[in-house]
Parts: C-alpha cells; sequence; structure tokens
C-alpha cells in the first residue's frame, strides 16, 4: 500500500528470480542497478493490460528479492505486481498494490498531555477507511494485499494508532522525557507520512502549593490567586541572557500555546471547587487566577489544563463563609477618631465567622493603604479595654488593625476577611475614619489639686475638641497609676475635668484624649497636676446647734492646721448633705467663714447663719486654694422637731420604734419619747405607774430616731381628772409619740400615729414542697388578728413579708383573697387571708419553717409557722429532635436524671407557657416522650427557643391549670428547644432527572435553613443530606431511584418531620434530538426563537432546557463580559413530544454552537444540531433607482457568520436568490420599484433557502427614487487645493428629497462630497455641490452625482483643475507697471478664442485686493501687468501681499481664486545720485560705482535674491553688486561693431533695477548718463588713446565743475524747502512725457537683455509679449518707456 503520488519502494520476495550475482548498488538509483546487472533488465508491472504501469526494477539480494518503486496514479485502485526480468515475459508475483491518499490529522482532542504518557487522544481525519475496514478485492482471488501499519508521530516518538471510523482513531500518548511541543502526525513507516502535521503539548503534571485566600463568601465570586509549580506558560519568547537553544526551545513553545503566530494548542484551565468548576487565567508558570462559584461549607481546590479531563492536586481547602440569612457586617469601629501617629483599630463584625478557616488572611482598607488584619478575642484586650463601647463589649471577638502614620483627613475603613472580598459595612462604602493631629496640652488650672479629689481642673491647649457632642477622656497617670476621668467640652480648646481621688500627695501627668484611648500631652511641665495633702478634720464641738439659736463659734479638731492669713472654715459644698423635706435646699452652696488658730490640731471657726436644718459638711483650708473634707459632719437642728412618719403597725413584744422627721440633732440631753392617746398629748398613756409615759430614744440622723416601746401589759390608758384606766388592748389605740432632742425640754410641734397588733396564724401552704432553685410560687393561708376589723385595702396595704426558718430567707408577700370567717368559733378568727410568695434559693435540700408578717418585721418570740420542704427536682438530660415547627405536632423523646421515679400524676413537661402531659416509657424513670403544641402566636417569621422543664409535683387535679402551674415546681435546668417557621416548598429545578440518579436540584421556598438544623431531602424512603442550603433554597444531588415517573419529594429540618413539595420530581428514559431550526441566528434582530425537533422531548408538564454549548466563538453574558468556552443553558418556551422551542442566546459573529437539550441542567440528551451566529452590520445601497440596479450592482448585505449559507433576499413581497455570498457578504439583485416610483419597501434576508418567514431577518427599508440627469456644470475651471462650489443645472436633481434613505452624494474623480444643496425645489433643475480640495492634478475630471452612491449620473462636460507653480516675477515697484508672467498648469488654450469665451472665461490676477486683467499666453503661462497696491495707513515698504489667479473673473465668488502661498513683493525703487565714471570705450567693459539717496536706498532683499542689475539704455544690463545700502558695483556692457559705425559717440542713461524687470533712475537726468565713444573723434581723425584720455580729464574736470554747481543749487533748495516743486510732480510729468513720444513712435526699450542681445531683437521680444493688444473689458497693458539717446 502506498501513496497515489507514487515513489513507495516495493520489496518483492520469491524464489523465481535468475540465479546470478546481484549488481553492486552505490547510491539506490534505479537506473545504475539496472545497468550492473549483467545484462538483465529486470522490471516490474502494476496491473493487468491497458491500466498497467511499468517501472525499472533492481535486484536487492539476489536471488530472492527485487525491489522497484511505486508509479503515480490518479485514483484509489488496488493493482496486481508482475516482475520481468527480459523485455517481453511478466510473472505474477502473487501480490497486490493498494494506490491511497496517505491518512491524515485534522484535529487533536485533546491537544496537550502530561509528559507521564498513557493518554487517550482522540484524531479526527480523512483516509483511515482503508484500515478500518477491509480493502477492495484483488484482480485475482490468489493475490495477497498486505497493509502497512499506521502509527502516530509525537515528535521523533512513534506510537501504534487504534482506527475506529473512516474518520476516528486513537493513541496512547507515550512517556516524554521533558515536556515542550512537539509536531503530531500519521505515518505509514517506510511507506508515507501525513502531508499534515497537527501542534501537540506535553507538560509536566502541575502541582499546587497555595490558594490565596483560602476562604471566600457562599455567593462566590472570589477571585481566588492559585500557586503552583509547572504552570505551561511562556512570558516573553525572546530573552538575550539565555543560550540560543533555549531561546528557539521558548519560541516553539509559545507557538505552541498560540503565543507566537498561527494557532497553537487551546488551553482550558479550569479550577474546581468541589464539584463545580470555573475557567482559570494562567498569569504565569508559577500564577494563575480564578473565581469561586456559590457554595457551602468547605471545598477542595483543585485545577486542570484540559479542560477538566484531568484534575490536579494535592487538594488544597477552600472554606465558604457566611449565609444568606446572617452575612457578615462591620458594624462599627473603635476609637472612630485616629490620629497622625496612627494606631490600632478595633472593629466589631457582626456575625463573625469565629469557626476555624473561616477567616483567611483578613485585611483592611484603610483609604489607599492595605493593612493586615487579625482576629482577637475581646479578652485578650488590654488597652484601651475599659473605653469599649459597650457592644463591643458584649462581644467575644474582634478584628485589629494597626493603622501607620498617616496624614490628617477623613478616611473610608472597609474589611476583607479573606483579604479580597469586601464585606458589608453600617455605611455604604465603608466606616468613616478621621484623622487628626495629636491635642496638645498648654495649660492646666489649677494646677494642682487635693488628693480626695473631685475638683474642677481647666485645661486649655489645641486640637482638645473636635465638635461639642463628641466626648473627651483627661488620664492621671503616675508610674503604674492610671485614672481616666470623663471629661466635658466647655468651649473651643478648653476641656473641663474632675480631679480623681489619689493615694498620697506627688505630682502626676495630665493627658487628654478625644478618642477614649489615645492620650496626649505636651511638655510635662504643661501638663502636670500637683496633689497635695490637704488638712484634715476629725471631729467638732459642738457637732450640733439649734438653727433659732446658734453658738457664736465652733471648735473643729484634727491635724495638718498651719497659722496662715488663708486659714478659713467652710460649711456646706461637697459630699452629701442631707436635706430636709421641705426646706430650701442650700446645701449645695457653701459658706467661707474666718478661723483662729488654736494649734496644729485645733482652730475655731465663726457659725454662719443658715436657713435649713439638716447636716453640712465642715472642710478648712490653710491656703485658701485646697480645703479638707470633715467625715463629721456638723448638724443644725429644730428646737421642735417635725415628725414625718412610723410604721403604722407594730407587732406586739416590738421594742424599737422607728420615727422619721425633720430637725433631730445630737445633745447631751439625749432624745426622749413620750406616749399619748391623740395628736394633741393632752391624755398621755401611763407606764409602768409613771404619771407620763416617757421612754428613752436613740439619735440616728437629723431625719430619723428611734423610740423604746415599753411592754403592752405595762401601758395603761389614762382618763380625765387624774383617775387610771384599764390596760391598754391588742388593736387598740392609736398610741401617738411624740419626740424631744434636748432630754424632754422641748417637744416636737406634732406626733404621729401607730398601733400594737398581733400577728396572724398561718393555716396552711400549698405546695408545701418546693425547688431549692427557688423561685416557686406558693401560697400561704393565714387567719388575721381578730382585733382588727379587715378590708381588703387595708390587709393588702400592709408590708407583708414571709419568713423562712424564723428569717434567715424572706420573701414579699402579696394579697390574693379575704375572707371573713364568720360564724368559725373553732379557730376564732374573724378574717382568713390568702398571699402569694416566691420561694428564695436553698443550697441543699431542707425543711424550713414558713411564718407571716403583716407588718413586715420580725415578730418577737414564737410566731406561729408551718413546715416548708426545699427539695431538688428531677432535670432533663436530652431532647430529640431539638427542632420543631411552629405548627406543632413534633414527637420528642427526653431523657431525664434518676433522682426520682415519674408518676403518671404529678408529672409534667412544661414546654413554655404550656404544660404537658408526657408519655412513660415503662422500661425505665428516665425516658418520657411527649408531643409539641402549636405555637401559641400561631405563624412564625424567625425561630423561637422555647425553654423545656419537667416537675414531679404538678398536680393534674386541680381545675385551674394556671393555679397548678403556679404551684408546681420545675427543674431548675432547662433546656431549649427550637421551633422554626415551618417550611414551605414553592419550586423545584429541575423537576425532572434521569432514572439513574446524579441530577443536582435546587429546592426553593422559605424557612429551609435553621442554625443548628441539618437540611435533608427524601425521595421516596431514601433520604439524601442537602449539599448547599439556604434560607430560600436547598440544593440536593438526587440517588438512583426504583421507578420512572413522578416521585413524591420532601425535605425536613429534624429528620422527623417532612414537608412534601407540592410538585413531584420526575424521573425520565430516554430522549433524542433530531435536528434544530433555523440553522442560522441573528445577533441583532434581538430574542430570536430556534425549533428543536426529537423524540419524547417533552416529560408530563415539565419543559427542558436548552443547552449552547460554544464550538467556535463566544456567548455574551450581560453588556461586556463573554463566555469564550463553556456552556448556557436557557429554559424552553414550548413544545410537545416532538419539537421545543427555545429562545437563541446572544452570540459572538461567526461562532459556532452545538445545541442540545437537558432536563436537569446536568445530564444531556442524546443527540445534537448546530447553528451558526449570523450579524447584520449594514447594506448598501439604501436606495435605488426606479428601474432597478444595472446589471453589475447589487444591494450587498455587510456582517459576519454567513460561511454555508443559502441566503435569500426579499424586497417588500418578492423573494429572490442571492446572486452570491462568502463569509462576511451578501449580494441581492435589487428589482425594480413597484407601482409608485418613490415608495419605500423594507428589506430582509434569510440564511436557508426555502425558509419560512420567521427565518427572514429585516435589514432594511430600500427606497426608489427618479434617477437624476446632469445636464450641465459651472464652472469648469476649478482652483486646485481649495474647497469649491459647483453649479449642476439637469432634471429631477431634487429626487433626494422625497427619498428617505437617500444620500446625495457628488463625485469629482476620487473626490467625494455629502454636501448637496438643492437650488430650484420646485421642478429639479438646480443644485449645488461642495467639493472638497482637489491635489491630484487631474486635467480632466467627470463630475458624477447619485442619490445612493452606486447609481451615477454624470456631466456631458469634463471639469478641469489649475493651480500656480511660481511667478517669473514676484516683486515690483510700488507705482505698478510689473510684467509678471504666471507659470502652472491647467490654464485655457489661448488658440481657442471662440471657446473661451463660450466657456465665459475671465483670466484675472489679484494682488492683495486689486484685481487686474490677465492674459492667457498658452496653457502654462499667464501675464498680467501689477497695479499699485492699496497700502493700509500706517503701513511700511517693502510689503508683500497674497497673488491669486482665477478664471471666472466675473463671478463674485472667493472660492475660485488660487489659493497656493504665493506673494507679490512691493518695494520703493532706489533714487539714484551719481555714477563713477561717466564715460567709457565701446571696446572696453568699465566697472562702475552706483551710488543712491539715503532715503531711498538699495534693498537688501534685492541683493540676497540676486535681483540687483544695472541698465544701460538699448545697450542691455549688468547684474550689481551691493556694496552698502547707498553703493552697488557694476560693469559696463560692450558694444557691437554696429554700434560703433552708426554712432561714435553715445550716451545712454544708467539706471538701476531691484526686480531684474524694473529700471528706475532719479529726477536729474544728468547725474545718470554714462558716454561711449567711438572710433573718431568730433573733428574726424582718428581718436588715439593718448587723445581720448585728455579729452575725458576735460571732460570729467567739467563734470566736477557742473557737479559742484548743481549740490551748491540743491543745497540752496534744501534751506528753502517752500520753494522746490511737489517731489512727484516733476517725476510724474516726465514719465507722461516719455510715455507720449514712445507711443507715437510705437517703439518699447527691454531691459531684459543681457550684455550679447540687441535692441532690435529685444524690442521685437517685447512686443511679442505685450502686442496681443486689448483683452476683455477694453483696458489696455500700461506700456514701459524709456529714452535712448544718440549724439554723433
Amino acid at each position: 500500500m502506498g501513496p497515489r503520488t507514487g515513489g513507495t519502494e516495493v520489496v518483492i520476495t520469491t524464489s523465481g528470480l535468475p540465479k546470478m550475482p546481484p549488481a553492486p548498488s552505490t547510491n539506490g538509483s534505479d537506473s545504475q542497478v539496472a545497468g550492473a546487472s549483467a545484462g538483465l533488465e529486470p522490471r516490474c508491472r502494476f496491473g493487468d493490460f491497458s491500466d498497467a504501469f511499468e517501472v525499472m526494477a533492481t535486484i536487492v539480494d539476489h536471488p530472492t528479492r527485487l525491489s522497484c518503486r511505486t508509479p503515480p496514479s490518479y485514483e484509489r485502485v488496488t493493482l496486481r505486481i508482475y516482475v520481468s526480468f527480459t523485455q517481453g515475459d511478466f510473472m505474477d508475483t502473487g501480490y497486490s498494490f493498494l494506490f491511497a491518499a496517505p491518512p491524515e490529522a485534522l484535529s487533536l482532542a485533546p491537544q496537550l498531555a502530561v509528559t507521564d504518557g498513557q493518554e487517550t487522544i482522540n484524531v479526527t481525519g480523512v483516509g483511515f477507511d482503508m484500515f478500518a475496514s477491509a480493502p477492495s478485492p484483488s484482480p485475482s482471488p490468489s493475490a495477497t494485499l498486505t497493509l502497512p501499519r499506521l502509527v502516530c508521530r509525537f515528535g521523533g516518538v512513534t506510537v501504534p494508532a487504534k482506527v475506529l471510523t473512516s474518520s476516528l482513531l486513537l493513541c496512547v500518548t507515550p512517556k516524554m522525557t521533558q515536556p515542550g511541543p512537539v509536531d503530531f502526525a500519521l505515518v505509514l513507516p517506510d511507506v508515507a507520512e501525513s502531508s499534515r502535521s497537527l501542534p501537540f503539548l506535553f507538560y509536566d503534571p502541575p502541582r499546587l502549593t497555595r490558594v490565596t485566600p483560602s476562604c471566600g463568601p457562599y455567593s462566590g465570586g472570589t477571585q481566588v490567586e492559585v500557586s503552583a509549580e509547572g504552570l505551561p506558560y511562556v512570558d516573553e519568547p525572546v530573552n538575550k541572557s539565555v543560550s540560543v537553544a533555549k531561546v528557539v526551545a521558548k519560541v516553539a513553545y509559545a507557538r505552541a500555546l498560540g503565543r507566537i503566530g498561527g494557532e497553537g494548542v487551546e488551553l482550558r484551565p479550569l479550577c474546581r471547587f468541589g464539584g463545580t468548576s470555573t475557567p482559570m487565567e494562567i498569569l504565569s508558570a508559577t500564577r494563575a487566577l480564578c473565581t469561586s462559584p456559590a457554595g457551602y461549607g468547605g471545598a477542595d481546590v483543585q485545577m486542570s489544563i484540559d479542560g477538566g479531563r484531568r484534575w490536579f492536586g494535592p487538594p488544597l481547602p477552600f472554606t465558604y463563609t457566611g449565609s444568606s440569612e446572617t452575612p457578615p457586617f462591620l458594624a462599627e469601629a473603635f476609637p472612630a477618631v485616629l490620629y497622625e501617629s496612627g494606631g490600632v483599630l478595633l472593629l466589631r463584625v457582626d456575625n463573625l465567622p469565629t469557626a476555624e478557616g473561616e477567616t483567611c488572611s483578613p485585611a483592611c482598607m484603610f483609604g489607599m493603604h492595605s493593612l493586615a488584619a487579625r482576629v482577637v478575642k475581646r479578652k485578650d484586650v488590654k488597652e484601651g479595654a475599659d473605653m469599649l463601647p459597650e457592644a463591643m463589649k458584649a462581644s467575644e471577638v474582634l478584628v485589629e488593625c494597626t493603622v501607620p502614620k498617616v496624614l490628617a483627613g477623613a478616611y473610608r475603613l472597609t474589611l476583607a476577611l479573606n483579604g479580597v472580598d469586601v464585606i458589608g459595612s453600617k455605611e455604604r462604602d465603608g466606616l468613616a475614619i478621621a484623622v487628626l493631629p495629636p491635642p496638645v496640652i498648654r495649660a492646666v488650672v489649677p494646677a494642682r489639686g487635693s488628693i480626695a479629689g473631685g475638683e474642677l481642673v481647666e485645661v486649655v491647649g489645641t486640637g482638645l475638641t473636635l465638635a461639642d457632642d463628641l466626648p473627651v477622656w483627661c488620664r492621671f497617670t503616675r508610674d503604674k497609676e492610671t485614672v481616666i476621668m470623663a471629661g466635658k467640652a466647655v468651649r473651643r480648646n478648653v476641656v473641663h475635668c474632675l480631679t480623681p481621688k489619689w493615694h498620697w500627695s506627688e505630682e502626676v501627668s495630665l493627658s487628654v484624649s478625644t478618642n477614649g484611648r489615645d492620650f496626649f500631652a505636651s511638655h510635662p511641665y504643661a501638663a502636670a497636676f500637683e496633689y497635695v495633702q490637704p488638712p484634715v478634720v476629725k471631729g467638732l464641738t459642738p457637732q450640733a446647734a439649734d438653727i433659732d439659736k446658734p453658738p457664736s463659734e465652733v471648735s473643729v479638731y484634727g491635724h495638718g492646721f498651719r497659722r496662715t492669713p488663708h486659714l478659713k472654715c467652710r460649711f456646706g459644698g461637697g459630699g452629701r448633705p442631707i436635706v430636709a423635706p421641705g426646706w430650701h435646699n442650700a446645701f449645695h452652696q457653701h459658706q467661707d467663714v474666718t478661723a483662729w488658730f488654736v494649734s496644729e490640731s485645733e482652730i475655731r471657726c465663726r457659725l454662719p447663719p443658715w436657713g435649713s436644718p439638716g447636716a453640712v459638711n465642715v472642710s478648712v483650708t490653710v491656703d485658701g486654694v485646697l480645703w479638707s473634707v470633715s467625715e463629721t459632719p456638723f448638724v443644725w437642728s429644730l428646737s421642735q422637731p417635725i415628725l414625718a412618719s412610723t410604721p403604722p403597725y407594730v407587732p406586739v413584744g416590738t421594742t424599737d420604734l422607728t420615727v422619721e422627721g425633720v430637725g433631730f440633732g445630737p445633745s447631751g440631753q439625749g432624745v426622749k419619747c413620750r406616749l399619748t392617746d391623740s395628736g394633741s398629748g393632752k391624755v398621755p398613756f401611763l407606764c409602768s405607774g409613771q404619771t407620763d409615759c416617757v421612754v428613752s430614744g436613740k439619735y440616728v440622723s437629723p431625719t430619723e430616731v428611734s423610740c423604746d416601746i415599753p411592754r403592752i401589759a405595762d401601758i395603761v390608758k389614762a382618763m380625765s381628772a387624774g383617775h387610771v384606766g384599764g390596760p391598754l388592748r391588742v388593736g387598740e389605740g392609736p398610741l401617738w409619740v411624740w419626740v424631744s432632742c434636748n432630754g424632754g425640754t422641748t417637744w416636737s410641734a406634732s406626733a404621729v400615729p401607730f398601733t400594737l397588733i398581733d400577728e396572724p396564724v398561718v393555716r396552711g401552704v400549698s405546695p408545701s414542697a418546693v425547688p431549692i432553685r427557688g423561685g416557686a410560687v406558693v401560697s400561704v393561708t393565714v387567719d388575721l388578728p381578730p382585733s382588727t376589723e379587715w378590708t381588703y385595702p387595708l390587709a393588702a396595704s400592709l408590708p407583708t413579708r414571709v419568713l423562712f426558718s424564723g428569717g434567715e430567707l424572706s420573701a414579699a408577700a402579696s394579697l390574693l383573697s379575704l375572707n371573713a370567717q364568720t360564724g368559725d368559733t373553732h379557730t376564732g378568727a374573724a378574717y382568713r387571708a390568702v398571699f402569694a410568695v416566691e420561694t428564695p434559693a436553698v443550697d441543699t435540700p431542707k425543711r424550713s419553717s414558713l411564718s407571716l408578717s403583716i407588718t413586715g418585721v420580725k415578730a418577737p418570740g414564737d410566731a406561729s409557722s408551718v413546715a416548708v420542704d426545699f427539695v431538688a427536682n428531677p432535670k432533663l438530660r436530652s431532647l430529640s429532635p431539638t427542632i420543631g415547627y411552629d405548627t406543632g405536632g413534633t414527637r420528642v423523646a427526653a431523657t431525664t436524671t434518676d433522682d426520682s421515679p415519674f408518676h403518671k400524676k404529678t408529672t409534667a413537661v412544661r414546654f413554655g407557657g404550656d404544660v404537658l402531659l408526657p408519655t412513660m416509657d415503662p422500661s425505665t424513670n428516665t425516658k418520657l416522650s411527649f408531643v409539641t403544641p402549636k405555637h401559641a402566636n400561631g405563624t412564625l417569621t424567625a425561630p423561637v427557643t422555647i425553654d423545656v422543664d419537667i416537675s414531679t409535683n404538678f398536680d393534674w387535679g386541680i381545675g385551674d391549670r394556671a393555679e397548678a402551674i403556679r404551684l408546681a415546681s420545675f427543674s431548675s435546668e432547662r433546656l431549649p428547644f427550637t421551633l422554626l417557621p415551618t417550611p414551605a416548598i414553592t419550586h423545584i429545578h429541575p423537576a425532572i432527572g434521569p432514572k439513574e440518579g446524579g441530577t443536582t436540584m435546587t429546592i426553593t421556598g422559605s424557612h429551609l435553613m435553621a442554625d443548628g438544623a441539618v437540611t435533608e431531602c427524601s425521595f421516596i424512603d431514601t433520604k439524601v443530606r442537602a449539599e448547599q442550603v439556604t434560607a430560600t433554597s436547598v440544593v440536593c444531588r438526587t440517588p438512583p431511584l426504583t421507578k420512572s415517573g413522578p416521585v413524591p419529594l420532601s425535605v425536613t429540618l429534624n429528620g422527623v418531620d417532612f414537608v412534601a413539595s407540592p410538585v413531584p420530581f420526575f424521573s425520565y428514559q430516554g430522549a433524542k434530538l433530531h435536528r434544530v431550526s433555523p440553522s442560522f441566528v441573528s445577533t441583532h434582530n434581538g430574542p430570536q426563537k430556534l425549533r428543536l425537533e426529537g423524540d419524547k422531548l417533552v416529560k408530563g408538564a415539565t419543559l427542558p432546557t436548552c443547552r449552547f454549548c460554544v464550538d467556535k466563538g463566544a456567548i455574551f453574558v450581560g453588556a461586556a463580559e463573554v463566555k469564550a468556552t463553556g456552556t448556557m443553558d436557557l429554559p424552553a418556551l414550548n413544545g410537545n413530544g416532538s419539537s421545543v422551542n427555545c429562545i437563541a442566546p446572544e452570540l459572538k459573529p461567526g461562532s459556532v454552537v452545538r445545541v442540545s437539550l437537558t432536563y436537569d441542567q446536568q445530564h444531556a440528551i442524546d443527540g445534537d444540531a448546530h447553528i451558526t451566529a449570523f450579524t447584520l452590520d449594514g447594506y448598501s445601497p439604501l436606495a435605488a433607482p426606479a428601474g432597478g440596479l444595472s446589471t453589475n450592482n447589487f444591494v450587498t448585505v455587510t456582517g459576519q457568520g454567513f460561511h454555508g449559507a443559502s441566503p435569500v433576499c426579499r424586497f417588500g413581497s418578492r423573494t429572490f436568490g442571492a446572486a452570491s455570498s462568502d463569509d462576511t457578504h451578501i449580494r441581492c439583485t435589487c428589482p425594480p420599484a413597484p407601482s409608485r416610483a418613490t415608495e419605500q419597501v423594507p428589506f430582509a434576508v434569510a440564511l436557508t433557502n426555502g425558509g419560512t418567514p420567521d427565518d427572514f431577518f429585516f435589514v432594511g427599508g430600500i427606497s426608489y427614487f427618479t434617477a437624476p440627469k446632469v445636464d450641465g456644470v459651472s464652472p469648469r475651471l476649478l482652483p486646485a487645493h481649495k474647497a469649491v462650489r459647483i453649479d449642476l443645472t439637469g432634471s429631477h436633481l431634487d429626487g433626494a428629497v422625497r427619498c428617505l434613505n437617500c444620500r446625495p452624494v457628488c463625485a469629482l474623480g476620487e473626490y467625494v462630497s455629502t454636501r448637496v444643496e438643492v437650488v430650484d425645489k420646485s421642478n429639479g433643475t438646480g443644485a449645488h455641490c461642495y467639493m472638497p480640495p482637489i491635489h491630484n492634478g487631474q486635467e480632466q475630471l467627470t463630475l458624477k452625482l447619485s442619490f445612493n452612491g452606486v447609481s451615477w449620473s454624470a456631466s456631458p462636460e469634463p471639469l478641469r483643475t489649475y493651480e500656480v507653480d511660481y511667478l517669473d516675477v514676484d516683486s515690483g515697484p510700488v507705482k505698478g507697471g510689473t510684467l509678471v508672467r504666471v507659470n502652472g498648469k491647467g490654464f485655457p488654450d489661448p488658440n481657442t478664442d471662440a471657446e473661451l469665451q463660450r466657456q465665459g472665461i475671465y483670466p484675472m490676477c489679484r494682488f492683495g485686493q486689486v484685481q487686474v486683467p490677465a492674459h492667457i499666453v498658452s496653457p502654462s503661462i499667464l501675464t498680467c501687468v501689477s497695479a499699485p497696491p492699496a497700502l493700509p495707513e500706517g503701513s511700511q515698504l517693502p510689503m508683500s501681499v497674497d497673488f491669486e489667479i482665477t478664471f471666472a473673473g466675473h463671478m463674485n465668488r472667493t472660492d475660485l481664486w488660487t489659493n497656493t502661498g504665493h506673494s507679490f513683493l512691493f518695494y520703493s525703487q532706489p533714487r539714484i545720485v551719481s555714477i563713477e565714471p561717466t564715460a567709457g570705450l565701446f571696446t572696453r567693459s568699465s566697472r562702475m560705482t552706483v551710488r543712491a539717496d539715503r532715503d531711498h536706498p538699495f534693498p537688501l532683499w534685492a541683493a540676497e535674491r540676486s535681483r540687483l542689475r544695472c541698465g544701460f539704455g538699448p545697450l542691455g544690463s549688468t547684474p550689481a553688486a551691493l556694496i552698502n545700502p547707498t553703493t552697488i558695483v557694476c560693469f559696463t556692457p560692450k558694444t557691437s561693431a554696429d554700434y560703433r559705425v552708426k554712432a561714435p559717440r553715445i550716451r545712454v542713461r544708467v539706471e538701476v533695477s531691484c526686480n531684474g524687470v524694473d529700471f528706475g533712475s532719479s529726477e536729474d537726468s544728468h547725474n545718470n548718463h554714462f558716454t561711449y565713444f567711438g572710433p573718431v573723434d568730433t573733428m574726424g581723425g582718428p581718436v588715439t588713446e593718448q587723445g581720448l584720455y585728455v579729452k575725458l580729464v576735460v571732460v570729467f574736470t567739467a563734470f566736477i565743475l557742473f557737479a559742484g554747481i548743481a549740490a551748491t543749487m540743491w543745497a540752496w533748495s534744501k534751506r528753502s524747502p517752500g520753494a522746490r516743486p511737489p517731489p512727484h510732480s516733476h517725476h510724474h510729468s516726465h514719465t507722461q512725457r516719455r510715455r507720449r513720444s514712445l507711443t507715437r513712435g510705437g517703439g518699447l526699450q527691454s531691459h531684459h537683455m543681457d550684455d550679447h542681445h540687441t535692441v532690435g531683437a529685444d524690442l521685437s521680444d517685447r512686443q511679442g509679449l505685450l502686442g496681443v493688444g486689448r483683452v476683455r473689458g477694453g483696458t489696455s497693458l500700461p506700456a514701459v518707456s524709456e529714452e535712448v539717446t544718440a549724439s554723433a
């Protein structure tokens, strides 16, 4: 077998060769071997008879082997092989040879593999059929056809190929020693190899080393940097520092990756997070970037280079943080103010993830500074911990960022817990942090104070206050002792602080902070505060005084007193004075009085007048600044105290009675109390036989005293008139008490009452057992003493308390009921009351006595009591489950401790506010169960925690459930049970999937997640744990199912209660896709519907999803993002069993996308189809003539993605096949217009022949117009390099006005203008075209007009451009008259005068603003004569003006003048005052010096341009050289012999030209004449040289004399300026005279001839230039006149 091109060496082994030695072979050439074979002519023949090909053969190994090379074949054929050693006889070898094209590889999948080898590569190509099936039958059954083996070659390594089909084979990659690109080819060893090689890349398996960050939010989107080793990447292909071999290897590697020209290996790097893949971008050989997908929990990160075929690790952990319900939130920062020196910021983050791995590389962004952050425990914060906000103090963890030194200003602070993703914050763009210069203290006033503290200090400085509403702190520090006090900003940069209490006298440092943590001061002396020890007051004598009769002075005792001028006492101020109610509050003020020094331990102070009773502080100062604080106050009392209150009921046996009032004070006489029967005090009681019941008392405070109450048996009622009554009974009264603070000298002005009563008798308590933890409410039943007429308000107003164990513990009691015990003789009580009390907690179980006191005090002696047991309650150990729903019904199993056995009648479970009867487990005392009730508030919106506890003494027999709950003892330790809002399922997606399982489905609804709950999905009886969970969605993977069709689906959060989905999950088997239409979709016409056809495409009510996989191009996702690889899923619109309608995504033009269907967005059904995305960028032309476009013109649609299309064009309702198309163009033949000539019709195309109307895509509108006709244009001569307007005449020139899509355009050669204006809109016969500057200088240009840019109407006459190249003379005198010859191109031909007149040619020149007629000499020459310019006022000469020409001088149009930058210089003619010499010989050229007037010098510019010349009348001119502004030098010309004969002596005028053309002289004609001498003198004799010299001397002397006379006259005339004629009048008249004389003579003198020109020739030339006569307009060209004087 071999290629059809021939050349394959075939070795034939046979036993039939002749026996002779083999011929030697040197180079393998067939001809050489054949020639050396000793007369043999071995030959091979391929095929029989007419199909045979004969070639020469070579004997390789005599006598068994023969070789020959195959001839070419033009078809695939199998031919029999024959051999011959003579010229005629061929023998059959029994073998056949197959001529076929060698196999060729077209594509590889994948295009890369690891160097370890053993990866299977799919090779797609052509020519594999011969290896996939049996070859064609041989001509003879006995012939044998042996196929060579097919191998795959990777660089220099070959491996066998396994052919599967005619276009697909497999190769297994070999193991390579080093990575890099290789060429892949299919090879037939010793036969042929593929002419096409494909790039293939071997790479070392990369190794993951790190992912940064290693955590991210659950929503995904984190940019993760992947660090790895061995990523396939080439940074720069050329590096000077490496060897040439390495450079070549790098270039090859880069080319394989597609980095350098051509197509390379397509890398498809991916990152995989758990089971989700995302694209990866390789940045270098060690770095790559990828974006995390949404996830939940933890995921392992791996990477792939080949699109997911092979994944590399090792897997690195990535943690998903947060949830949709509780995302992290930056709440606040402390401090909110920093200083320029920087500092530590503490951040409180709500819902901060604290689990391991959930915060990785946290970072703060402070303005433009990226700062490392760390999570710290709040208890580890030391600096400023006391100043933290309350919310921060309650947080267990905080985030810490250290800010470096920064400039003052406002900064924004954001936080990224992983260093990348910024979390939300209180403000939209982060927290505002102010950075300020540090505060500086300038002064502290006062600078010292008492160690007792409490003094006001004023701090003055800069930067102390920020705003009135911001706090300020003052810090007092010495060594390690620090006290921080809150300050107050009173005004700008002034702060008030209270000094704290200090231990001893010393100097401390005072600093200020405006952020609560960072404190600053200035110089230590400016910010120092000195603590000193003030005097100490120990006692006072007297300690009290009557406010009405005070003593004059008081003695103060203590230490630290000194004799100073500032010794004073202060009454009041400081401390907490005791103020009498109703009196004026003067105790917050103070009065300073003079003090007398007695000793270091005693001073005396004058008492100031005082207005209110009570106690005041007494302090002393020795320096007038620091005051002591007295612990012993001075009391102002009243001689008659005012009593306020006493307990209304006092138990019998009470010995101390508390009396409150005003004006009490200590005294030496002591306190006395007196009891009477009324408030008037007229009838006193008798106590123990006394005539008056006066008892002792005790001073407590200025507002309280206590009185000793005698026993009730010792109190006798007193009667009037001195008679003694009976003893006082319990409950009688009330008794009134009076108080005296001076031993009974004076008594209080009023009395207060009280009643002695008995305590009630306790009859019972329920329940009698209470828990030791306390909190149980028990009811106590008592009998009130019958001595009082009880009412409910009275009983409820008493300060009733329940006493346990005789008063060790007590609790307030509240009255529940009061009932009269009428007729109850057994108890003897008149009233029975029930009180409720909450039991206190005790340490251990015990029995205690319970008594009740209605007076609120402990009763004397043994009070009535009952026993109460404090018992331990059983505790709940566990609940299962611990989560339920608000609808109730959850069966909860509970276990308890075995402290006491359960009993059905006394055991109860309290579930929040409900008490439940549990179900007991008869086998054990520690297990029971109960069913949760429905929540009392109905439906919940958030989780609610319910406390669950148990009681073993609950009395189910009590009908009042509230009373039973109140009386029951429940366990002290409660277990939480969480009630969740009942989950609800609203949607599942996908709702269908394969029966084999593996579908990742999302369940949406509400309340699907809760903290501590495990969400599970249940399919029939199989439960699977959710992979991702949020409050509104759950992601589960379907397990293998046991049946097809609807499968019940439910969700549970506690494993017990399941919530069913309203829609079941549908499992399917079998579906297939056949085709899609249309196969071309537009990228501009909005959403486009696709129809997919197949079998079993819709299952029930569930529609599949359309999946679009990119084979070529890209899918747009949003406005800018492009998804260049991968897939996109879009929901189907509708469908039935055999077809589905989908909407195509937005595709990149030219993209080829594979379309398939999936029900679960994960598993595609069998079969797919392709669509190609095309774009219609535009079309042209937008309009067409009413008769349609010409044969060679088309409506061309431009775009992309037309490859393989069969386009159809539609104009209105008429459809035509496209004339031609390629990848980017569709050409349509435009038909004639419909009935209305100017109608616009819609234009659409379809890319598939025979498509439906839906397959057509609207391109735009085609407007029809009446074709315009151009009959004439004006002007026909246009200036080059200048924008001009061309006037058109014709018919239908206004057609574009009525055409919607018409865009009129004028074209002049290659120059196009879209500015076209219709002049005559009534009949469309006139238009203007505004053309841009034309630079190409074309001779003939045709103007064309089009309304669509395709169909043109050309002008019948061509147009031509003209321009000026240069001027022969570009300067002239200001008087004008300079003949200017203009050289250019494009001028009209002067030989066609009639044609010029017909065309309306009016040539003109313009010098600045002055226009003059011009004369056309030839198509390249134009002449005109300069005119005096219009000189602006104040202008100076020389002056340059613009020079322009036009051939439309009759039109007042500025656009028809040339604009080529030429200029003309006007100057003032120099005035000649003398020449030297004034005579010379004909035969000799004399050197002449010419001098000019200083006011009219020779111009420097003329010398620079080499334009200065001297003119000698008819004898010509010579160049001149500038010596200075008033002197030039030139040489006289030699004359011809003809002049010598005719005039032996000639006198000529010498003149000067500044432009080489215009010659001028001075007004005095005698100063500028030169005389030529002939060959004879005036006497007729010969002129000798000596005689000539003599005559010259005489003439020169005469000239000198004449010049002197002339100079004298000129000087005289200068002295008389009024006598001189006008300076120009003589010159003007002289010029006119010369002009008239020369005009009559008809002769002109030329100054253009050189030394060898003759006058006649020059005259003829000048007449030839100017003799044309008049030009149009009747203006004669001005004649240039000169004077020629000849004398003999």
